[in-house]
């Protein structure tokens, strides 16, 4: 993306009732802040992970990379520390201090704290480092922007085999995940290879001070082209404060017949003080020719019971798109899914969202039709879940602002320009039929009104003081009715997961100390406290942590 990229027009979208007459939501309009426009030949790094804050202010930041269509030519590193201006002029542009490399941000993760000083750092996978393409890592300690230099470097060279060629050491990471329980965040990488085998690797690295760069667990599979850890995801599903591992694989049904039917299966590695490369669980999720699975979330929790939700989507030979939700419970050895079938032709989980700051996760997801191509080609629609019982009818769908391109892949924000709504970060592909290059915009989310009858307006409200906090923040409720008292509250990260919850109030004021449910210092960042009163009134504020 070039550094003159100018803005377009704004684009206003609204939500409008859902299928169903017995639904109706609040009105709201999704606001185009900024469109970017990408160079013919370039796409966006379909590995980028958002919501982190490097630069340590307290607010999101954007960071995203573009990689030409040979994947080998290096391409800068793009990052936005406040919400885009106008022109999207970038506040920092990062390249490659490696030689003899390729793939420079070819994949990206920065929501993590991996040296523990509470503020988000970024990593930079760097796919084809080296002569024999073992991969590699470079992470950037946030906090003191601009960045100069990288702080730690990770080799793929001697990563578990004799020989690493083709390893893609990097190819994908997750950083915002605890798998120790030691309040640090730890590293995740993805490597396909080696060269001729594409086992699959995960290796784990613990987070601290200093950043060791040897693996504390390495999961690898067994058969070739089995590319376990393809679909890599991790979430808290058994609520014991540990974040679990979830990955896929993909076994052939006739051993040595690369492109033929293949088994896809799911794996979860719990975590906890010892980690173990044994799955807890797995199970089959497809096995048909040409089935397979195109889509996994996992850090977000559906029926707001407290423990983290996986959901796979996929598809079969005949065309028929499905869903498999799996809900977290206290004995994750034993998960039954929930196995649905959809009448999209394909049918993309992308993200997990909390659009009304509530406890249950919505899901964002991106849509296809069979060709003859419709008016929702290349589309996304929003789900959003106000109970405990799943509801897929969408709330609003968004068609392609250009016919027949890959439109609608969404990665949550937070909130960018502070004012007090989710923004998302929305993007397509390039395409050569009809010639397009890809673009992105950033949309923001704000109700202008309310249409749900059964959301009264209260003269009571909470406020939270100081705001923003460093060691602790008061929640207190406000009002004409002074009868009106506390019951309980719950604190959401800006990914919509739960860390904090306490029950049985008493009295019109709580003092949170800023730890999690199970003891966890929080990092800095934007989090939204909800709070229950005893006449059933819930109330929604913003606070912001700074360390």
């Amino acid at each position: 993306m070039k550094r003159n990229a100018e803005a377009v027009c704004f684009l206003i979208l609204v939500l409008f009732c859902g299928f169903s007459t017995e639904k109706c939501y609040a009105q709201a309009a999704l606001q185009e802040i900024v469109r970017f426009n990408i160079p013919a030949g370039d796409h966006f790094s379909f590995h980028v992970e958002t919501g982190g804050d490097i630069s340590g202010d307290g607010r999101p930041d954007l960071v995203f990379s573009c990689i030409d269509e040979l994947h080998y030519s290096n391409s800068p590193v793009y990052i936005y520390y406040n919400i885009p201006d106008s022109n999207a002029i970038p506040d920092q542009i990062l390249s490659t201090p490696l030689p003899n490399s390729g793939g420079f941000g070819y994949s990206l993760a920065y929501s993590g704290d991996l040296n523990g000083d509470s503020i988000s750092d970024l990593a930079v996978g760097v796919r084809y480092y080296g002569d024999g393409l073992s991969g590699g890592i470079l992470i950037y300690y946030g906090g003191n922007p601009p960045f100069t230099s990288p702080d730690v470097f990770i080799s793929g060279v001697g990563m578990g085999y004799t020989h690493d060629w083709d390893l893609f050491f990097g190819e994908d990471m997750i950083t915002d995940c605890d798998l120790n329980g030691d309040g640090v965040n730890d590293l995740l990488v993805y490597a396909p290879g080696p060269q001729y085998e594409n086992w699959g690797n995960v290796y784990v690295f613990l987070g601290g001070d200093p950043f060791s760069t040897t693996p504390a667990l390495h999961i690898r599979g067994s058969v070739q082209d089995e590319y376990l850890g393809a679909d890599m995801k991790t979430g808290d599903f058994n609520g014991d404060g540990y974040d679990d591992i979830v990955l896929t694989n993909r076994v052939p049904v006739n051993p040595g017949e690369i492109h033929g039917p293949c088994h896809y299966n799911l794996k979860i590695y719990p975590g906890g003080e010892n980690l173990t490369n044994v799955p807890i669980f797995e199970t089959l999720l497809a096995s048909a020719p040409y089935a397979g699975i195109n889509g996994i979330i996992a850090n977000g929790d559906l029926n707001g019971d407290g423990y983290d939700d996986i959901v796979i989507s996929g598809g079969n030979q005949d065309g028929q798109a499905w869903l498999k939700i799996f809900y977290g419970q206290e004995d994750i050895t034993s998960l039954q899914s929930v196995d649905l079938e959809l009448d999209y032709y394909s049918y993309s989980i992308k993200s997990y969202v909390n659009l009304n700051n509530d406890p249950f996760s919505d899901l964002w997801v991106k849509l296809y039709k069979p060709m003859p191509y419709d008016p929702y080609e290349g589309s996304y629609a929003v789900y959003k879940q106000t109970s405990e019982v799943l509801d897929l009818i969408p709330d609003f769908i968004d068609p392609s602002p250009v016919p027949r391109i890959s439109y609608g892949y969404c990665y949550p924000l937070g909130d960018m320009n502070n004012d007090g709504s989710p923004d998302f970060f929305v993007f397509s592909y390039p395409t050569t039929n009809p010639p397009c290059p890809a673009y992105a915009t950033i949309l923001s989310e704000s109700y202008v009104s309310n249409s749900d009858e059964n959301i009264q307006p209260t003269p009571m409200s909470i406020m939270c003081y100081p705001n923003p906090f460093r060691e602790e923040v008061n929640v207190r409720i406000v009002g004409t009715d002074k009868s009106v008292q506390l019951t309980s509250i719950e604190v959401y990260n800006i990914k919509g997961q739960l860390v904090y919850r306490r029950k049985n109030l008493h009295g019109k004021q709580i003092r949170w100390d800023g730890f999690d449910s199970y003891g966890h210092k929080i990092g800095s960042g934007i989090y939204v406290v909800r709070a229950f009163d005893t006449i059933g009134n819930a109330y929604s504020t913003r606070v912001v942590n700074i360390k």
